[in-house]
């Protein structure tokens, strides 16, 4: 009989392990178009308000937080290094600044193609996976055609765009282990905002 419970009491205690959310503490943009724009995630259905301050969000939450101008540095902390745009677009000689939360700022991609302007964006370790944001200016009518080349991954890449001025989503064409390509409608000055992951 004691072995029936202790049997038990280790499937519920690895039960309740397999269960257990882990958290990253994000903090909300503090310019572009979502400034103030409070998110509701679909898949889950949390909402997170930016007017909070920084915020304890599940992992599984994270990467459509980020696609939309949040991030694990926080803009008003006097003990983060925070690289500058043009130093996130080239990289930094360091290869990478850590975070408070021990997020490894990688900070190294470009985009090419659909004459795209005002690139920024960056790119973080997090739990296993390295994701990358950002966001851009269409610089064509038509086509917009823009591959990304980000750090090296085992597993290839895996790329979303949507331009939210026309309303339309990108799809993406190709994929290796440093670039997607991503393709989709747009029209010249279109906002796109897009979100890699590598793994």
């Amino acid at each position: 009989m004691k072995l029936k419970w202790l049997i038990a009491g280790c499937l519920l205690a690895s039960f309740a392990f397999s269960q257990a959310k882990t958290y990253t503490t994000l903090y909300p943009p503090i310019g572009g178009p979502y400034k103030y724009q409070t998110v509701i995630i679909g898949q889950s259905g949390n909402t997170y308000n930016p007017n909070l301050g920084a915020q304890s969000i599940p992992d599984s939450d994270v990467i459509a937080l980020l696609a939309d101008g949040w991030t694990t540095i926080n803009p008003s902390s006097n003990n983060v290094s925070i690289p500058s745009t043009a130093d996130l677009l080239k990289g930094n000689s360091s290869g990478g600044v850590l975070d408070s939360g021990v997020n490894l700022l990688l900070g190294t991609f470009t985009a090419s193609g659909c004459s795209n302007s005002t690139l920024t964006g960056g790119t973080v370790y997090l739990g296993g996976a390295t994701v990358a944001s950002g966001n851009f200016k269409a610089g064509v009518a038509g086509t917009c055609t823009v591959v990304f080349t980000f750090s090296s991954v085992a597993h290839n890449w895996a790329c979303w765009a949507n331009d939210i001025t026309g309303q339309i989503v990108f799809t993406q064409t190709a994929q290796s282990s440093t670039t997607c390509t991503v393709s989709g409608a747009a029209t010249t000055n279109d906002f796109v905002t897009f979100i890699g992951v590598g793994t």
